[in-house]
């Protein structure tokens, strides 16, 4: 098509001859793999490709070192696609490699260490199953618990680590809707008198790592 298009041309014939076989490989490339960078530019590389093989084969009259240019471009181009994925995936990969950090919370100043689940959530994934439900507790202790009256102050230290986060709590109110509580960045208030409950909490760490885990409460108000 391209030979065709550019026949009768007289300047600018293989610039347009580039661009008419890479413009209609990158569309298509962008409506089949729009989410996939290593895809969309294997399109492209594979028309400059199919370019180059036409350049060489009727560019009688071109130089070596035109030639030479026109051969190495495939190359260039498939290494500027291939560098940023490596990067991404080696980032990745550091960041997977990274300790889970200690999680301990403050309640009412009380010292409590829960048992925290973590899980990845990253580029809009949904590696995580987030399950933001608190339940009410039994009559028998189930464990290490707070035992408070009053306002609930809560604070959430994540240590051994020096990402950033911001956490988010789940509760029963007193007509047993959940209701969710935004930290501030790190901690946050219940209301008085809510119902002896474990309170759902999410700890969202700027690498797009979370932890959640509850925190019993006993509170008298049954």
């Amino acid at each position: 098509m391209s030979r065709v298009a550019t026949k009768n041309m007289k300047t600018y014939k293989w610039v347009t001859s580039f661009f008419l076989h890479v413009i209609p490989a990158l569309l298509i490339g962008y409506f089949l793999f729009k989410n996939t960078l290593f895809f969309l530019g294997s399109t492209v590389v594979i028309s400059v490709i199919f370019f180059s093989v036409g350049y060489l084969l009727n560019s009688i009259g071109a130089s070596k070192r035109q030639k030479l240019i026109i051969a190495l471009l495939p190359f260039i181009l498939w290494l500027l696609i291939l560098i940023p994925t490596i990067l991404t995936e080696t980032t990745n990969k550091a960041l997977m490699n990274e300790p889970n950090p200690e999680v301990e919370v403050l309640v009412n100043e009380t010292s409590f260490k829960p048992r925290p689940s973590f899980c990845w959530n990253s580029d809009g994934s949904a590696g995580c199953f987030e399950d933001k439900e608190p339940f009410l507790l039994p009559i028998d202790p189930i464990g290490e618990e707070i035992q408070t009256n009053g306002d609930v102050t809560v604070k959430v230290l994540l240590h051994n680590t020096e990402r950033s986060y911001t956490i988010e709590a789940y509760y029963f109110d007193e007509e047993n809707s959940i209701q969710k509580v935004t930290g501030d960045p790190h901690s946050f208030t219940l209301p008085q008198h809510i119902q002896e409950q474990a309170v759902k909490v999410i700890a969202t760490m700027d690498s797009s790592k979370k932890g959640s885990f509850f925190i019993p409460i006993r509170t008298g108000n049954r």
